[in-house]
C-alpha cells in the first residue's frame, strides 16, 4: 500500500502560520496606530489630580532662542517670504493675496543649529509641566505639520501649548503621558514641506484655549477628514505668546490673570439658546454671573475671538438680537487693529459677522446653531 505524502498538509500547516502572523503583525499595527491618534478631550486630561497653586514657576522657552523676549532685535525669530521680522509675531502681522491683513496665531522661532545638509537640529521642549493631549504625526495632515499639544494647569481652567512644524515628534510620547518643563519633546523643522522651505525651517508655537469639547461632532457635520479631534488648528484660540512668556517669568502669575489684562478688541450680544456653553463650564472664571452661561449673552472678545469673559444680557441688548440670533454691539477698531481674523466686517459702516465669523461662533455656540 503507498502511503500518501505529507509534503502537501505541510505546506497548509506553513501557510496557516503565515496567516496567523500576519495577522497577528496587523492587529499590533493596528492598536499602535490607535495609541499614536489617541487624543484626549480637555476636560479629560487633570480630572484626578489634585489641584496646583504655583502653576507657572517652572516655565521654560520653548526652544535654546533665550533672547526672544528682547523682541525681532533679538534674530531669534523666523520672518515670513517677505523678510519682515515682524512677520513672525503674534498678530495681524501678515498681508495676504487678496490684499487684507491674515492674522498669525504665535509666534516662529529660527532654527539657531544645522548640520552640514542644512537640517535644523534645534531640540523643543515642554515650556511647563503638564500633559501630552494630542500628537500629530503626519505632516501632511495639517497646516502645522507634525505638531504636537500639550494642557497645563491655570487658575482658569486648562491651558494649552502647541508647537508645530517640527520635523519629528519623540518618539516616546503619547497622549496622558506627563511632560515636565525643559523636557524635549520633538526637534524644529519645515513640515509641511510643500508649505515651507528648508532655509526657512522654524518652530510655531502658540498658547491658548480650547473653544468647545465638542468640536469633532461640529466638524464631522461638516467635512469627514482629515480628524486632529478636540486639537484642531480652528478650535485653539491663542494669545499673544511672547507677552505670555514676558509676563509668565513673573511670580505668581497665571493665565486668568493675563486674560482679564488683554484689552478687549469687540462685543457682542448672542443668544446662546438653552445649552450651556462648553467654553464657559470648563472655563467658570471668565462668566460673570452666578446664573448658567446659557441664554441670551454678553461677550466679550480679544483681537482673534477669544472670549474673554462673558455676563447675561440686559433688557436692552436682548432687544438687539434679532433675527440673527447676534448682534454687535462695540467694536474698539484700535484693539482690533488690521482685523487680520475678519470675524467681523465693516459694510457700509456697519459691522456685521463675516462668513468666517459664522463658522467660528458656530463653533463657540455648538450644539446650539446660530
Amino acid at each position: 500500500m503507498k502511503h500518501r505524502s505529507n509534503k502537501t498538509s505541510g505546506y497548509s500547516n506553513k501557510f496557516i502560520s503565515a496567516i496567523i502572523i500576519y495577522a497577528l503583525v496587523l492587529v499590533s499595527l493596528a492598536l499602535f496606530w490607535r495609541t499614536c491618534r489617541k487624543q484626549l478631550e480637555p476636560h479629560e486630561i487633570f480630572e484626578e489630580e489634585p489641584a496646583a497653586v504655583a502653576y507657572w514657576n517652572n516655565l521654560t522657552f520653548p526652544t535654546d532662542a533665550t533672547n526672544i523676549l528682547q523682541g525681532v532685535e533679538s534674530g531669534e525669530f523666523q520672518p515670513t517670504a517677505s523678510g519682515r521680522p515682524e512677520s513672525a509675531l503674534y498678530g495681524s502681522v501678515r498681508t495676504g493675496s487678496s490684499g487684507h491683513a491674515t492674522f498669525h496665531a504665535g509666534i516662529d522661532l529660527r532654527a539657531l543649529r544645522r548640520d552640514r545638509r542644512g537640517r535644523p537640529l534645534d531640540p523643543v521642549y515642554a515650556v511647563n509641566d503638564g500633559k501630552v493631549a494630542y500628537i500629530n504625526r503626519v505632516a501632511g495632515n495639517s497646516n502645522y505639520g507634525i505638531y504636537i499639544v500639550l494642557i497645563h494647569r491655570d487658575a482658569v481652567g486648562e491651558v494649552y501649548t502647541l508647537y508645530s512644524h517640527l520635523a519629528s515628534a519623540s518618539k516616546d510620547l503619547v497622549p496622558g503621558m506627563p511632560v515636565s518643563a525643559g523636557q524635549q519633546i520633538g526637534i524644529i523643522g519645515n513640515t509641511p514641506a510643500h508649505i515651507i522651505p528648508m532655509s526657512r525651517a522654524h518652530l510655531h508655537f502658540e498658547v491658548g484655549l480650547v473653544i468647545n469639547s465638542r468640536f469633532p461632532e461640529w466638524f464631522h457635520q461638516r467635512y469627514p477628514s482629515p480628524n486632529h479631534g478636540v486639537f484642531h488648528g480652528w478650535n485653539l484660540l491663542a494669545l499673544d505668546p511672547l507677552e505670555f512668556l514676558r509676563e509668565g517669568f513673573k511670580p505668581g502669575f497665571t493665565m486668568l490673570d493675563f486674560i482679564r489684562q488683554t484689552p478687549v478688541a469687540f462685543e457682542m450680544v448672542i443668544d446662546a439658546g438653552k445649552h450651556e456653553l462648553d467654553y464657559f463650564l470648563r472655563y467658570p472664571a471668565l462668566w460673570q454671573s452666578d446664573s448658567p452661561a446659557a441664554g441670551p449673552m454678553v461677550l466679550r472678545f480679544c483681537q482673534n475671538g477669544l472670549a474673554l469673559s462673558g455676563r447675561p444680557a440686559n433688557a436692552e441688548e436682548r432687544a438687539q438680537i434679532g433675527s440673527s440670533g447676534h448682534a454687535i454691539l462695540l467694536v474698539d477698531e484700535e484693539i482690533l487693529g488690521r482685523n487680520g481674523r475678519r470675524l467681523i466686517i465693516n459694510r457700509n459702516g456697519n459691522w456685521q459677522l463675516s462668513d468666517r465669523g459664522g463658522d467660528w461662533l458656530g463653533i463657540l455656540l455648538f450644539p446650539h446653531s446660530i
